[in-house]
């Protein structure tokens, strides 16, 4: 019999051997006379009395254990209600028929009518695989469960229940997450899905044998599937001891340098998958590309060397491999989330790497594939938030209007300076030269008005709730020439941008809440193409510098079922194998760590 490796019993100590019995020694009768006094005659004629037979075990049956399932599923307590309800759910599928348990084949006089089946020992064996899942197995498979197998007969009906817990906790836990998403903080927009699993456990567990569930049932993304070999290939750098923490260097380090702290270096960055030929002292051409690759994945300029004052990069090596494995299991959590499968054709955007990917398997435009995207600021009134939409508009030549938020934090503040420094020319002039409009409303009736009949000082509730401001479709828009619409009630899209420079920064969170992307003529193109839209017919339509006439178009997007997703994962696998992990700026590992352990983990 295999027994699972320790580390899914983190607290338990070990049972000692037991000791060798003593060796039997013929006693003589002058040695033992107090012995051989003590001890009866046989009656003459007579033959010694034979050893009493074994008691036979209990007797119980199938039948018998299929009918103690449901008085136990009614009347026992010490399951909890959700344990109780998940175990009905499953049992009343199989007609309360015992899953782990079988006749036994040829039993002894001292043997039981039952025993566990082979699919028990399956399932027990397949536990440890959890822990590759960024999920603990220990805390689906107790210390009862695990001495079920040895338990008296009596309590073998409840061994029956622990062992389907085991499976029932661990398959809808790994297959929808351990939290409800929406709880998390108010920028996840997503909710909790339905473990849709239930006809496949069945299938699993009263076929003739049991395989291990727990592939199919975690999400079949190449994002996952990556994250879960990088963490069998983390735990076992653990098991050998990992790696702590570094400590800054108090020297500038680049290439040429030595020391026993550029062997450290080398040794975190080949244990995440850079390919590192030799962990010496030297501060070589592979440790230089590591660290420049460390840098860009960190948002910040990557020159291959690291100074003391570098806190972006050294962040990445300050950071233990256990705490490493806790960062990965909040990024499995966090794809749980997600649909089991993604649609073949969808847009993925990361926040963490401010990066967009659109995939689709016939997809023939490079720049598509992955683009860079400027996001939400950190601060939490303009964080992007995490969310499944769908493309419902692509709209050219698109207008502006200054949504309440952005107009009382900045337009707002903006004008009255203007205004009281300049005077009311400048204000004037500030709305022609930007394209603005003024819409006013009175008494549910929308205005359009003139600057110099606003009055730019009046209290800020009444001021925000009358005024909007629209800026006309133009090249220099804040939203630039297209922008694409989904189907959201907070107001979030992608669109093109007047401040195009900014993709040059290495970081890039600077919106106010939308997503603006890089290339949002290519994205049109690929959107609109199969409407008629070839890239001259596109850019005959797109409003063009020192335009002002332009006109907005909209074009339905409802039916191409284009699904568009955002999602801070700061853990990524490349196709390169290389485990990369991202700053999380806007700290949303902390509050999914935070909700986690309020669950339990």
């Amino acid at each position: 019999e295999t027994i699972l490796p320790e580390s899914i019993y983190p607290t338990a100590t070990p049972t000692p051997a037991p000791k060798p019995a003593p060796k039997r020694v013929a006693i003589r009768p002058s040695d033992a006379p107090e012995r051989q006094a003590h001890r009866p005659a046989p009656a003459p004629g007579t033959r010694p009395a034979a050893a009493p037979a074994p008691a036979p075990a209990p007797a119980i049956t199938l039948a018998e254990m299929s009918a103690q399932l449901t008085e136990t599923l009614a009347t026992d307590k010490t399951l909890s209600n959700l344990d109780r309800k998940l175990l009905k759910l499953f049992y009343s599928e199989t007609q309360y028929t015992p899953v782990w348990f079988e006749p036994h084949p040829s039993p002894k006089a001292s043997d039981p009518i039952l025993r566990m089946n082979e699919k028990a020992a399956s399932l027990r064996q397949s536990m440890v695989e959890l822990n590759n899942h960024g999920l603990r197995a220990a805390q689906y498979w107790s210390a009862e469960a695990e001495n079920a197998k040895s338990a008296p007969t009596t309590s073998w009906t409840m061994g029956e229940l622990l062992y389907t817990r085991a499976l029932l906790r661990s398959a809808i836990d790994l297959n929808v997450g351990r939290i409800d998403p929406s709880k998390v903080n108010s920028e996840i927009k997503l909710t909790k899905k339905s473990f849709g699993g239930w006809q496949f456990l069945k299938d699993m567990t009263t076929g003739p044998v049991f395989l291990s569930p727990w592939a199919s049932l975690a999400p079949q993304m190449p994002a996952y599937t990556k994250l879960h070999d990088a963490m069998k290939r983390l735990r076992e750098i653990n098991s050998k001891g990992g790696f702590i923490a570094m400590t800054p260097s108090k020297t500038i380090l680049k290439l040429g340098s030595t020391g026993e702290v550029v062997r450290e270096l080398k040794i975190r960055a080949q244990a995440m998958g850079y390919p590192i030929a030799n962990l010496d002292l030297n501060y070589d051409s592979d440790l230089e590309a590591a660290i420049k690759d460390i840098q860009k994945a960190n948002l910040v300029k990557a020159t291959g060397v690291l100074k003391p004052t570098d806190t972006a990069t050294w962040q990445f090596f300050k950071v233990s491999s256990q705490e490493r494995v806790q960062e990965m299991q909040i990024n499995m959590e966090k794809l749980r989330w997600l649909p089991n499968s993604l649609e073949a054709r969808h847009i993925f955007i990361n926040l963490a790497t401010q990066k967009l990917n659109l995939v689709d398997p016939n997809l023939n435009m490079e720049s598509l594939r992955e683009m860079k995207v400027i996001v939400g600021k950190a601060t939490p009134q303009t964080r992007t938030p995490t969310f499944r939409n769908q493309m419902t508009y692509v709209v050219m030549n698109p207008t502006w209007s200054v949504p309440s938020s952005i107009f009382f934090r900045s337009k707002i503040e903006m004008l009255r300076k203007l205004s009281s420094e300049q005077g009311q020319y400048a204000v004037d002039s500030w709305f022609y030269q930007n394209g603005f409009q003024i819409l006013y409303t009175q008494d549910g009736q929308k205005y359009t008005a003139q600057p110099s009949q606003i009055n730019w000082f009046a209290p800020n509730e009444s001021f925000v709730n009358s005024v909007t401001l629209r800026q006309m479709p133009r090249y220099d828009n804040a939203l630039g020439v297209v922008k694409f619409l989904l189907d959201n009630n907070y107001s979030i899209w992608l669109h093109d941008t007047n401040e195009r420079h900014l993709f040059a920064n290495d970081a890039r969170m600077l919106s106010s809440g939308c997503i603006r992307l890089e290339n949002p003529k290519d994205l049109a193109e690929y959107l609109l193409g199969p409407k008629g839209y070839s890239r001259a017919k596109l850019e005959s339509v797109l409003v063009k510098p020192g335009q002002l006439d332009a006109k907005e178009a909209w074009v339905n997007m409802t039916n191409e079922k284009l699904p568009v997703y955002t999602m801070s994962l700061t853990a990524n696998v490349g196709n390169d194998g290389v485990l990369r992990f991202t700053r999380d700026l806007y700290d949303q590992n902390v509050d999914v760590l935070r909700a986690l352990k309020l669950a339990g983990f």
